[in-house]
């Protein structure tokens, strides 16, 4: 099993045509758990400041995790929360 992510490259850019395509398809799961659009991309210029604030909460996990292990974690983690959410 994997993960397709669409990013569409503009607001209205036919990412939920591409979807409903895919739809269609009765191998593949098209929004799981009816999430439609994650705009996760839009706030990547907060993202340091979201991983600062997470190690300044869990100081004591903030050497465990590391610098660079926060958005590999939260993508993984987010991917994960999908697969859940897909029939079997």
């Amino acid at each position: 099993m994997f993960a397709i992510i669409i990013r569409g490259a503009t607001p209205r850019s036919g990412t939920v045509c591409v979807g409903e395509l895919v739809r269609f398809h009765p191998d593949l799961v098209a929004y799981p758990n009816n999430i439609w659009e994650i705009r996760f991309l839009q706030l990547s210029d907060d993202t340091p400041g979201i991983q600062r604030t997470f190690h300044q909460g869990y100081r004591h996990n903030a050497g465990k995790l590391g610098e660079s292990n926060f958005l590999p974690l939260f993508g993984t983690s987010f991917v994960a929360y999908l697969y859940s959410r897909a029939p079997t």
